[in-house]
C-alpha cells in the first residue's frame, strides 16, 4: 500500500476493502481511505489528476517483535485511551485513525501527533481520543513515521465507554451530475466542539471503486460550505489521467463514492472527524 499526501493531508491508499465487511473486521486489517493532517514532511512529488500528490511506501505491520513498540487500546467513560509501549526514539509522527466498524456511512476520524504532543505521548505512553460513542466498537489504525520516508502500521481496537459523538444523522449525496458532494446539514455533537480557524471547516473527497477491490482518489475540496461546489474533472479527463498514470485501459461503468470530514480542535490538537460517506453512484467511462 502507499500513503498519498496532498495539500497537507495524507491519504492511505487502499489495498483492501470496506472495514465493515465481516472478513476485514475479523482479521482486523481493513484498508479504507484515511485522511489526516501532515504539516511536517514533504516527499517525492507526483502529479495525479492535476493534483500535487506525494507517495511513500507503507511498511506492513512489523509489530513489537521487530521494533519493540506495542499498541493497545481501552474504552473509558469519556472515550478511548490508546497505550504505547516502547515508542522508538526515531519516531517523528504518529497518525491514528478510529473507525466505527458497524457504522454504515461513517468514514474514519483521524489525528496527527507530532512535535510537543508527540513528546508528551512518548513520556506518558498514552493518548486519549474523546470522539467516540458509548458501546460502539472501534478499529484503530496507528502509523508510525520515522526516518526520511518510512512508515510502520499497527492495528488495535476497543469498545468506547463514552465520549463526544454526532447526535444527528448526516447524509452525503452527489448532485450536479455527480460532480458535487452535498452534506445534508451541519454536524451536531453531544458536547460543544470548536471548529478549526486555521483551515476550511469541511473536506470532501471522491473515490472510484475498481473491480479488483482497489480504489482511486479522483477529487477533493476543502471549504466552509455544505457542498463541494465542483470538485471533479470531466470524466474523460479523469479516465485519461488514470490510464496514463497507472498504464491501464478501462471502459464501461464504475461506482463512485464520496466522504466528508470536518476539522475540530480539542485540547489544542486538530482532529479530522469523519462525518458521512455517500452511497455509490454509477458513472460511465465509455
Amino acid at each position: 500500500m502507499a500513503l498519498i499526501i496532498y495539500q497537507g493531508f495524507v491519504l492511505c491508499s487502499g489495498i483492501g476493502h470496506d472495514p465493515k465487511h465481516p472478513k476485514d473486521v475479523d482479521e482486523q486489517t481493513p484498508n479504507v481511505p484515511i485522511i489526516y493532517e501532515m504539516k511536517v514532511k514533504i516527499y517525492v512529488i507526483v502529479s495525479i489528476l492535476g493534483i500535487g500528490s506525494v507517495f511513500f511506501s507503507c511498511a506492513a505491520n512489523k509489530g513489537a517483535a521487530e521494533t519493540g513498540m506495542n499498541v493497545t487500546a481501552k474504552g473509558t467513560p469519556k472515550g478511548i485511551v490508546v497505550h504505547f509501549d516502547n515508542i522508538p526514539e526515531d519516531t517523528t509522527d504518529l497518525s491514528l485513525a478510529f473507525v466505527d466498524i458497524y457504522a454504515k456511512n461513517r468514514p474514519e476520524t483521524v489525528v496527527m501527533i507530532n512535535r510537543n504532543a508527540l513528546d508528551e505521548v512518548k513520556k506518558t505512553g498514552t493518548f486519549f481520543c474523546p470522539f467516540a460513542e458509548s458501546g460502539r466498537e472501534y478499529f484503530i489504525r496507528v502509523y508510525r513515521l520515522f526516518g526520511t520516508d518510512e512508515v510502520e502500521r499497527y492495528n488495535t481496537g476497543a469498545v468506547a465507554g463514552g465520549g463526544i459523538y454526532l447526535t444527528n444523522s448526516l447524509l452525503l449525496n452527489f448532485t450536479n451530475g455527480n460532480n458535487t458532494l452535498t452534506l445534508s446539514e451541519m454536524p451536531v455533537f453531544s458536547e460543544e466542539v470548536f471548529f478549526s480557524q486555521s483551515e476550511e471547516r469541511f473536506r470532501y473527497d471522491s473515490f472510484l471503486r475498481r473491480d479488483d477491490g482497489y480504489f482511486w482518489q479522483i477529487g477533493y475540496e476543502s471549504t466552509n460550505d455544505l457542498d463541494s461546489h465542483n470538485s471533479l474533472q470531466p470524466y474523460p479527463e479523469i479516465k485519461e489521467e488514470l490510464e496514463k498514470e497507472y498504464a491501464v485501459v478501462f471502459a464501461g461503468v464504475l461506482p463512485l463514492y464520496g466522504t466528508v470530514h470536518c476539522r475540530v480542535i480539542y485540547e489544542n490538537m486538530e482532529w479530522s472527524i469523519g462525518l458521512a460517506q455517500s452511497e455509490d453512484v454509477i458513472v460511465s467511462f465509455n
